[in-house]
Order: C-alpha cells, then sequence, then structure tokens
C-alpha cells in the first residue's frame, strides 16, 4: 500500500531501498536529536519539486499564517480536504458511542433485563438472536475491524493501481452519511437492524479513513516543507480533539441539563442526527478540495485487483523483514499494542453500560472524560521522550498501561466491587469515569510516543512507502480482542474478562527488543 507519487512498475516499487539495520537507530539518544536527522534526510536537496506536471516551491512555508492561515493551510487543497474529513471522523465516532450504548439498552429491554423502577440495566443471561445483550457491542467492532483488516490490502490497491480514489471516497462518504441518518430511527423495533448496519458503517469508515490519509505523504513530499507539515499535523490533531470535545458537550448538555434527562435511546438518536448535519456539511467539502489523483503504478497485465495489493503488502513487509530490523520490531510493536488499545472503546462502552449501569449520557460523560485526559498523557509522553527517548517511554507506557488494566479488571469482578463501590438505588458510582481518565491519559501518552517513534525509525525518504504499511499495522490485529471478549461474554465469563484479550496484547507489545 504505497503513498508515494512515482510512476514506476509495481514489482519494483515493492522493493524498498531500505538502509543496513544499523542505519536508522529506533530509539536514538534522544527524540528531538533523532527526529531532526531524519527530518533533515527526508527533504530531496533541490529548491523546488515536481508533480502533476505543475511546479511547486518548497518555501511554501514561508507564506503568512495571520488570522486564518491556520484554516487556509497555505493554500495546500489536499490539506483542506483533510482538514474536513477529521471533523466529520470526529462525529462519527462520538455518536458511535452514543448509540451503542443505546442498543445494549434496547437489547437489554427486549430480554427483559431493564430495572422497571431505576431504567438501568440488570444482570442478564437471556439471548436475543444469539447474543447477550453485553457481548453485542464488542461482537459489532469486532466484525468490522475483522472485514476492514483483511479488505484494507484492496483499497491500497485502488490508490495505487487506479485514478479513482476521489471517486470511491465520494461513494464511502456518502455510505456513511446515509447511515448515520437512518440510524436516527434506531428504536425498539430496528435496533437489531441498525446494529447490523452499525457494523457496516464501522468497515466504512476504515476505508475512507484510508482514503482520506493516502493524501498526506504526498503534501509532505511535493508541496510543503517539514516544519510546516507539523503545524498541519497539529491543526489536524486540534480539529479532532476540538470537534469531539464540542459534539460530547452538545450532546450531553442537551440529553441532561436542558431537556431533563433523556435516556439512552433519545440520546443516540439526537446524536445520529447532530453527526448526520455534520457529515452532510463537511464531506461534500472534504472530497471537494481533495483532487483526483492519477494511478502511482500499472497494474501488472493478468494481475487482479482484487489481490494486488495483498502481494505488494507482502512484498513490502518481506522487504522490511530482511532489510531493516528496527523497523520491523517498531511495526510489530504496533499491530500488538493497537490489539491493546483500539479494543478499549468498545471494551469501556460495555464496562460502563454492564457494570456501573451508565445510560448514554453517563457513557458519554465517560468518554469526555478520557478525552480530555489524553491531553495531559500527551504532553507527558512528549517530555518523557524527550527526556530519555521514545523507545523507552513507548515501553514504559505500555507497562503502566499493562498494569493499570489488570487492576482495572480486579477492580469490575463482583466481589471487589461491591467492597469498594457501594452504590445504592438511584446513584451511580464514579468508577467509570476514574478508569476513563487513566485509560485516557495512558493511551494519550502511547499515541504520542507512537508517532515520535515511527519518525525516528523511518529510513531516509520512505516515509510515504511506509506509511501505508504503518497504518495496516494499525488494524490488523484489533479484531482479536473484540471478537475473544465477545465469545467469553456469549460463554457466560463476567465483564472483567473483557480485558484479558487486552492485557495480553500489552503484554506481547512489551516483547520485541
Amino acid at each position: 500500500m504505497s503513498s508515494d507519487g512515482k510512476d514506476t512498475h509495481p514489482e519494483a516499487a515493492a522493493e524498498l531501498s531500505l538502509p543496513p539495520n544499523d542505519a536508522t537507530n529506533c530509539a536514538g539518544p534522544a527524540a528531538p536529536t533523532t527526529t531532526t536527522i531524519e527530518a533533515d534526510n527526508i527533504r530531496d536537496d533541490s529548491s523546488t519539486v515536481k508533480t502533476d506536471n505543475l511546479t511547486k516551491s518548497a518555501t511554501a512555508s514561508s507564506h503568512c499564517d495571520c488570522c486564518c492561515g491556520w484554516w487556509k493551510f497555505q493554500g495546500v487543497a489536499k490539506a483542506k480536504g483533510f482538514s474536513y474529513a477529521t471533523i466529520g471522523n470526529g462525529s462519527i465516532l462520538i455518536s458511535n458511542v452514543f448509540l451503542s450504548s443505546s442498543i445494549i439498552f434496547l437489547a437489554s429491554q427486549e430480554a427483559g433485563c431493564i430495572d422497571e423502577t431505576t431504567g438501568r440495566l440488570t444482570e442478564c443471561t437471556t439471548r436475543v438472536y444469539g447474543f447477550l445483550p453485553s457481548s453485542l457491542v464488542n461482537s459489532i467492532y469486532g466484525i468490522a475491524s475483522l472485514i476492514a483488516a483483511f479488505g484494507m490490502p484492496l483499497f491500497g490497491a485502488i490508490i495505487d493501481f487506479t485514478s479513482h480514489r476521489r471517486s470511491v471516497g465520494r461513494w464511502l462518504a456518502f455510505g456513511l452519511w446515509l447511515i448515520q441518518t437512518i440510524q436516527i430511527g434506531t428504536v425498539s423495533q430496528t435496533w437489531f437492524a441498525m446494529a447490523v448496519l452499525q457494523a457496516v458503517a464501522g468497515v466504512l469508515f476504515e476505508f475512507h479513513f484510508l482514503l482520506a490519509v493516502s493524501y498526506l505523504p504526498d503534501i509532505l513530499r511535493y508541496e510543503v516543507s517539514y516544519e510546516t507539515m507539523n503545524r498541519f499535523n497539529r491543526t489536524f490533531f486540534g480539529l479532532q480533539f476540538g470537534s469531539q470535545t464540542f459534539y460530547l458537550l452538545v450532546v450531553i448538555v442537551v440529553s441532561t441539563w436542558i431537556m431533563g434527562g433523556w435516556g439512552s435511546v433519545r440520546t443516540a438518536q439526537l446524536g445520529q442526527g447532530l453527526s448526520s448535519a455534520t457529515l452532510l456539511f463537511v464531506l461534500p467539502l472534504a472530497w471537494t478540495w481533495s483532487p483526483a489523483m492519477p494511478a502511482k503504478h500499472k497494474l501488472p497485465e493478468g494481475r487482479s485487483l482484487m489481490w494486488e495489493g495483498f502481494r505488494q503488502n507482502y512484498r513490502t513487509i518481506a522487504s522490511i523483514a530482511k532489510n531493516h530490523r528496527p523497523l520491523k520490531l517498531f511495526l510489530i510493536t504496533v499491530a500488538l499494542a493497537e490489539g491493546g488499545t483500539t479494543p478499549l472503546i468498545p471494551t469501556m462502552i460495555t464496562i460502563m453500560s454492564q457494570v456501573y449501569k451508565y445510560n448514554s449520557s453517563n457513557v458519554g460523560i465517560g468518554f469526555l472524560v478520557a478525552l480530555v485526559s489524553t491531553l495531559p498523557g500527551v504532553l507527558v509522553g512528549a517530555i518523557f521522550s524527550r527526556r530519555y527517548n521514545p523507545q523507552i517511554s513507548q515501553r514504559t507506557n505500555l507497562g503502566v498501561l499493562t498494569v493499570g488494566t489488570i487492576v482495572a479488571a480486579f477492580v469490575i469482578e463482583k466481589n471487589c466491587r461491591d467492597k469498594f463501590f457501594q452504590v445504592t438505588d438511584g446513584e451511580i458510582s464514579y468508577a467509570g469515569y476514574v478508569f476513563s481518565g487513566m485509560w485516557g491519559f495512558l493511551v494519550g501518552m502511547y499515541y504520542a510516543t507512537q508517532q515520535l517513534f515511527f519518525t525516528a525509525c523511518l529510513p531516509p525518504k520512505q516515509e510515504a512507502e511506509l506509511s501505508g504499511i504503518y497504518v495496516y499495522c494499525t488494524i490488523i490485529l484489533t479484531w482479536v480482542p473484540t471478537v475473544a471478549g465477545s465469545i467469553m461474554l456469549n460463554s457466560g465469563a463476567g465483564p472483567q474478562w473483557l480485558l484479558l484479550p487486552l492485557v495480553i496484547f500489552q503484554a506481547l507489545a512489551l516483547w520485541p527488543p
């Protein structure tokens, strides 16, 4: 899944000219020094670069950033398009938090597992459509992640071997908006169909994200300097964080305070409605600004587009394994660590709904706490990386995350929960918010360190080719813990066992030396 802009034969393009193992030390003496060296090597020596028959000045970073310059992205259309896609992604992610909580509630209601006095969930062993209500969210995320993981190479091939990147992106965007709109009608009669649509939306979301993010390497390679791209990335992060925070606050304030405490179903409908309106505005802009792109390589005669993406991934991975041991170990760590962190989202929803009896608004508050907690986590991760190096920072973070998840599993175990978190009727435990803050902080620290580590591991001038395989590694194993958790729940295990697969992956991520 390369993302470079060179028109070369795919067989040749797949063979990366990686330096010897010791040419790039991922650990490095200190993060700033390592990153600076790599950044200097990424840029070409010439002051101008050429793409799409147009000469673009590498001095674009000198443009004025006054007033609203941060939003104009110095006239770089691809960056503008990605910024709008980022806002849309934020609304989808947060609306799905409320919708997942609503699906659990409606499934429990159909199973007769709702306390009529408090309106909250009770212990439930009744199955609906073959599933326990507690396992539905993990099942949805697991199925979506599995399909996305094995479908990702096909969309990588669309990027590399066709000129249909923008047209496919537009159709995926339409599909996402349509599903978000339909899911406003999630009620007791439709919840199972909406759960199926939720799995479909999860797959479309991953493919849409891949197509949108595939424009970023070209921005760095052909249009702006490394320093300017860093500023763009900070803006992208700010837009995503800001849009998600704003979205959470609006839904929570309206459903909890203005409307006097809506239940899970109406809160989710509000969330889907706001997301649908947001997507109707931002996604057309995203794919208007994102330009049509020519095919990067010519598909070999007699080869199928369906399988060429898998072949290209295999060749790239084989080249990395043979020529660059530090990068190989880093990507193994990424695949394992993502398996232990990304599934925290459905796991948190299930635990807050099933263990602490949170409704959609309470779950939303929990995710707001987690989101805000990522900020100090990012700051601590950056400081720790500067003080030592990204490798030590990442290992420390994963070690603490593993211990914290083990502690959480013990705390939510029924006897321990009853002892330390007594909850009376009509009240809720704040333990779910405590765990949300802990996981938010540690995940924020992890992602800040991971990005810096990736930059330090990159061989010179290979950032575009390797960004695709990096994205692939972030999703390839995320389905395993969610599917395993769903199987355990349906077998009668308690909610605390949802954390066991996460602990295993977090611990395994500490292994690569």
